[in-house]
């Protein structure tokens, strides 16, 4: 087995040890996952500014600070997952969490800047009789359960163990509700 550091006669790494290039890292996959993570942290803190009316500033670097809790808390969840269901790569899940995490944020600014986040909230609340914080918390699932089936439902589609992924993508839909509902309702 190579450990990436034989080199050919004209400068390559030697695979032909391993035959593969599975246990060595892909430069694009990298870039996707980080990505992904400045895209997360971005949208968190434009989505705060629109919850705060304008307080926030895409400049503010602790709310980037903040916005990695997410993507953190998210990422180790699908450790959790992958745990539970070995056939389910970790670092799919994880993208595929981070993109929920994603369109939840992009759900909650496109929902607020077309004003219907407002009536939504209001119809839960009327509807339901909630308070105005259980009332945002359920919108909050709604999006969170929205995002979680576009970029969920072919993960779980595919794997052998869909029981568990499928547990695992509920626990996601809680924590991403959780995590909407606290850090950007509550300004």
């Amino acid at each position: 087995m190579t450990d990436g550091l034989t080199m050919t006669s004209e400068g390559r790494p030697d695979l032909k040890e391993a035959g593969d290039r599975k246990h060595l890292p892909s430069f694009g996959l990298a870039i996707l996952q980080t990505g992904l993570v400045v895209a997360a942290c971005a949208l968190f803190v434009i989505a705060k500014s629109i919850a705060t009316g304008g307080r926030v500033h895409i400049d503010d670097v602790e709310y980037w600070i903040v916005g990695v809790v997410p993507v953190a808390l998210l990422y180790g969840l699908s450790l959790l997952i992958a745990r539970a269901t070995p056939e389910a790569r970790r670092d799919a899940v994880a993208r595929r969490l981070i993109a929920a995490w994603i369109v939840t944020l992009i759900l909650f600014c496109i929902s607020k800047d077309l004003h219907i986040y407002e009536g939504l909230r209001d119809a839960v609340e009327t509807v339901a009789q909630l308070g105005r914080s259980a009332a945002e918390a359920v919108v909050a699932l709604l999006f969170a359960a929205l995002a979680a089936m576009i970029t969920m439902t072919k993960l779980v589609a595919e794997a052998g163990d869909r029981l568990r992924l499928a547990i695992g993508t509920l626990a996601a839909i809680i924590l991403m509700m959780a995590m909407a509902s606290l850090l950007l309702s509550w300004h």
